[in-house]
């Protein structure tokens, strides 16, 4: 299985469960991605390594799984949590935490990850922005990515390099 597959794999695994999950910060989702990749590494014996928040040049990407001393796939995530979980409406999440997410660092995302593997830092890329309520989601995607209905008012702009 490549690093590539085994990513993919992960996200789809979270699209099918997660409304078993309460997410909160952009850190959640990386970690709940960072402890199935790991599952999956371990349960298939391979010799990758999934790290958190990696030194790609002078930035870092959220995510990376390691092929030995090489980055096999680097992941940038951003998340924005549904905005009905506002405290002021009886939910979770502090008003003053909305929005939670910039337009302009999610494309920003989208362009590191592309710029890693044009640079030959990485073999793959990959950003990832989880709107969960989808508050982002009726803005055109920006180039080099498409929207993605995950049902229940989520929405994921997926971005990949190379790409399709």
């Amino acid at each position: 299985m490549e690093a590539t597959e085994l990513f993919e794999d992960a996200i789809e695994w979270l699209r099918e469960h997660y409304g078993e999950f309460r997410f909160f910060a952009e850190r959640d989702l990386v970690w709940t991605i960072q402890c199935r990749l790991l599952e999956q590494i371990e349960d298939n014996n391979l010799p990758l390594g999934v790290f958190n928040d990696h030194g790609i040049g002078r930035k870092r990407a959220d995510l990376v799984v390691m092929d030995g001393d090489s980055v096999a796939i680097a992941v940038e995530f951003k998340y924005e949590p549904s905005h009905e979980r506002d405290d002021r409406q009886g939910g979770d999440i502090r008003h003053t935490k909305f929005p939670a997410v910039v337009w302009a660092e999610v494309c920003a995302d989208i362009d590191r990850v592309h710029e890693y593997v044009e640079q030959h830092q990485v073999r793959a890329g990959y950003s990832i922005f989880v709107d969960e309520g989808g508050a982002f989601s009726r803005r055109p995607a920006p180039v080099r990515s498409q929207w993605i209905d995950w049902g229940g008012r989520r929405s994921v702009l997926w971005s990949r390099s190379p790409g399709d």
